[in-house]
Formats: structure tokens, sequence, C-alpha cells
């Protein structure tokens, strides 16, 4: 276990813990705080990152149809929701169950590694979505129309435990773990059932999606980018990252504002999400595919 996950477990348990004495609002505005800083910035860096694959492109051919990517989701999002969401919810699972075993799966068959991360990504978001169902049936409802019931919950988690299992199991032989290391992602499972069932929605989002996934992806990015990690690179992906960060800001706002007959305010904020997490997928599997063959 890299030193990156020994801080990310005890920042857990602190932000878990103050989380019982934060009032509700201050305690939301700090998730708010940490989707919008760590978890947008991780994002950011697409183009740069786009322009180290395949250098010989122009960055303003990168520009034009990564905008043009999350302009034509956003319109999706907004005149087929019912389709979009699900679309939305499927890459964000693949995202993070790439995102966390992706090393651990580098001789794995493709088909069987593309299976296990998409269902871990979505057990992982099922039991955020089952430990908070009214929030999470509001903002469904709000964003598709579409009233989710109860044992939907459920039944999405025990299937996605059923076919990561078994995918696992098919590809055991293959996959670069250890025993320690499967045991070690129990914990993290076990870690990610309590934090989720004692937490809110925001607050849940908010530990798994900046902890758990922003920030070993910054990791990932700043070594892929520059070749090593340390504060001198952290703060040139940060340069870079930083207009980009500021107009998906400015893109958060200009979407509040054509929504804003929208009934909950959370909705916004998801459905903003859903537009740039599409191209942001494929960026990072490009990158992840790139390291693995050099």
């Amino acid at each position: 276990m890299s030193k990156l996950y020994n801080y990310i477990i005890v920042l857990n348990f602190f932000l878990v813990w103050i989380g019982f004495y934060l009032p509700e609002q201050i305690k939301t505005s700090i998730g708010l705080l940490g989707i919008l800083s760590i978890g947008l910035i991780h994002g950011s860096n697409d183009i740069f990152l786009i322009k180290n694959i395949q250098r010989q492109q122009s960055i303003l051919k990168y520009i034009f149809y990564y905008s043009l990517f999350i302009i034509s989701f956003a319109v999706a999002f907004y005149l087929i929701p019912i389709v979009s969401l699900p679309v939305f919810i499927l890459a964000s699972a693949y995202h993070f169950g790439e995102q966390h075993w992706q090393k651990a799966f580098l001789k794995a068959p493709n088909y069987i590694k593309q299976l296990f991360f998409i269902c871990y990504g979505n057990l992982v978001i099922g039991m955020i979505l089952y430990f908070n169902q009214v929030e999470s049936t509001t903002i469904i409802e709000n964003l598709s129309g579409f009233v989710v019931n109860e044992s939907i919950y459920l039944f999405n988690i025990l299937v996605s435990l059923i076919i990561t299992s078994i995918s696992f199991i098919l590809c055991a032989k293959k996959i670069n773990s250890k025993a320690s290391t499967i045991v070690l992602n129990i914990f993290y499972l076990l870690l990610f059932t309590a934090t989720f069932y004692v937490s809110d929605l925001i607050w849940s989002f908010a530990l798994y999606f900046v902890l758990w996934h922003s920030l070993p992806s910054l990791k990932d990015q700043i070594d892929f980018s520059f070749g090593s990690i340390n504060f001198q690179n952290l703060l040139m992906y940060l340069k870079q990252s930083f207009v980009y960060w500021l107009i998906s800001i400015i893109g958060l706002i200009v979407f509040y504002f054509l929504l804003k007959d929208t009934k909950y305010i959370l909705s916004i904020l998801f459905a903003f999400i859903a537009s740039v997490t599409i191209p942001h997928v494929f960026v990072v599997k490009k990158m992840f595919e790139k390291k693995a063959s050099t």
C-alpha cells in the first residue's frame, strides 16, 4: 500500500469523525468545496494529457473536439436524460474502477478487465445511493423524471458485487495482486460501507470522489505528464490546469442559470459533472493505455 493511501485512510476516518460534529450546512459547503476544487482540478488537465498522448496534433484541435464533446453530452443530458443518466453512471463506474484497479489488471483479458472496472465502480456508486436513498431518488427524479424504487438500489449492489467477484476470480491468475492486496481491498470496501452508512449524500460522494479517486488520479497524471511526483511538478500541474478549472467553474455558473428552473440545486451539480466526466473518462483511459505500452 502506497503512502498516499495511508494518508487517505487517516483523512477518511478524521473527516467521518468530524462530520458528526459539523452543522449540516457547513458540512455540505465543505463537501461541495472539495468537489469543485480538488475534484474538478483532477479533470482539468485533460487537454495537456491528450497532447502528451498524441504529440503530433494541434492543441487547438484538442480543445475544439473536447469542448464539442462536453456541449454535445450536456445537450443530450438536457433532451434525453433518461438515456444520458445511465450512460454517465456507467462511465463514472468504469472510471472509478479503472483508477483503483488498473495497475493490478495490466495483464488481465481486456473484456473481463473492463467488466470488472464497471461493476466495481458501480458497486461503490450503488452503496452511496443505497445509503442515501431519499436524496438520491430526488436527484434522479429531477434529472430524468424517473422515480427509482427502493428495491432497485439493493438489487444494483447485489448484482454488482456478484459480477465483480466472478470477474475477479476468472482472471485471478493473470492479475498482479497478492493475498494481502485482496484483504486490503476488502477492508477498503468495508470502510466505504461504513463511511456511506453514517454520511449524507454530499459528504459520502465528496469523501470518495476527492480522497479515494481524485488524489490518486492527480498522482498518476503528474507522474505521466512530468515523470515524477514532487512539489515543483505539482505546481506545474496546477498552473496548467488553472485556466481550464476556471472555465469549468464559469461553465457551472452558466449551467445554473440555464437550468434555474430545476427544483434541486444538487441536480444541477451532478448534471454538470456528468457533462464533463464522459470525455475525461476517455482521456484517462488513453493515458493508462499509453503508460502500459511504455
